[in-house]
């Protein structure tokens, strides 16, 4: 894998929700390293936000989980009964 020059720009252009501040060049450190480092607040922000969204999504799917347990057991057990003969 390697790095294009461009990778700024690129990542800007994927992430549009994302304020970058312009890039300039400083002696020393890298178009790339710039980014980061700019886009360090949002990337926090975006991260927490997509934690907190897989969170609560994680506990939906738990909850419809239990549900379709909850329902799998009492079919379960009618169809058993309806075998059994019970249900006539």
């Amino acid at each position: 894998m390697f790095m294009t020059r461009n990778f700024p720009e690129l990542l800007a252009g994927t992430t549009p929700e994302l304020v970058f501040p312009p890039l300039t060049a400083h002696a020393g450190t890298s178009r790339t390293f710039s980014a980061v480092l700019n886009a360090d607040s949002g990337w926090r922000r975006l991260l927490d936000e997509d934690h907190h969204s897989l969170i609560t999504h994680l506990a939906s799917m738990k909850k419809l989980a239990e549900h379709f347990c909850a329902i799998d057991s009492s079919l379960s057990s009618t169809l058993s009964r309806a075998l059994d003969g019970g249900d006539q």
